[in-house]
């Protein structure tokens, strides 16, 4: 998929096995962040694999990935011809609602699909930025959530 096509998936797909080993991750006292490739349909993605890229966080910081590994593990992923379309990051005792600096995020990336593991479960967010109504030049952030 090439990086101006974007679209909200009618159907998201996830084997048994991925969800177990995604919510296993969230149910741990540990930060965990990583890619899940995807398969894309007409209108629907379909949720293969999970790669551990690693991150740290703590009090103050929610999250912060190790890049040189998020890069590599992205080259490798393409090179094998699987689409690293979805991050993946858990909230450690706490549900999969967005956290500020999740938001904060988002608006640093302006468009992306995120799987978040919580104690309640997973939820798929796909985010993008729209114009803000008669207006120049601002943009407004637009989340979605569809829980899996």
């Amino acid at each position: 998929m090439a990086k101006t096509d974007f679209f909200k998936p009618n159907k998201i797909y996830i084997s048994h096995a991925l969800r177990e080993q995604l919510c296993d991750l969230a149910t741990q006292d540990k930060t965990h962040f990583g890619l899940v490739t995807v398969n894309i349909g007409e209108s629907s993605f379909e949720l293969n694999e999970y790669f551990d890229v690693g991150c740290r966080s703590g009090p103050v910081l929610h999250l912060y990935p190790d890049f040189s590994k998020l890069h590599r593990t992205k080259r490798y992923l393409e090179m094998i011809g699987k689409a690293p379309m979805v991050e993946f990051h858990t909230h450690i005792k706490s549900d999969t609602e967005l956290h500020i600096k999740d938001i904060e995020k988002m608006k640093m990336l302006r468009r992306g699909y995120w799987i978040i593991g919580g104690n309640n479960g997973l939820a798929f967010y796909f985010f993008y930025h729209k114009p803000k109504q008669n207006t120049k030049n601002m943009m407004t952030l637009v989340t979605e959530k569809i829980e899996l």
